[in-house]
């Protein structure tokens, strides 16, 4: 189940799944809060966006893992650590 992104394309028609998603948490500075970088397995930034609000943002992704799930996996990133998203 494997679709490809276009590019310039977004909303909630357009669905982009892939096999390999890698994410990576960045650790924000006083005002400036973390963030989150989803990439393809050739490290395309896909998107990039606060990991206050990563709910959306992942389910664009085709994640139907629970609110609850997806926070807690947030959360308990690794800064700067690049690593395979394992959530379904």
């Amino acid at each position: 189940w494997k679709e490809a992104r276009v590019s310039g394309c977004s909303g909630a028609n357009l669905v982009c799944l892939f096999l390999n998603m890698y994410i990576i948490k960045i650790k924000g500075k006083a005002k400036i809060p973390d963030f989150i970088q989803l990439r393809n397995n050739k490290m395309i930034l896909l998107e990039y966006f606060s990991a206050l609000r990563p709910i959306n943002r992942l389910r664009k992704y085709g994640l139907k893992s629970s609110d609850e799930e997806i926070i807690n996996y947030v959360n308990d990133l690794e800064y700067g650590k690049i690593q395979k998203l394992d959530l379904k």
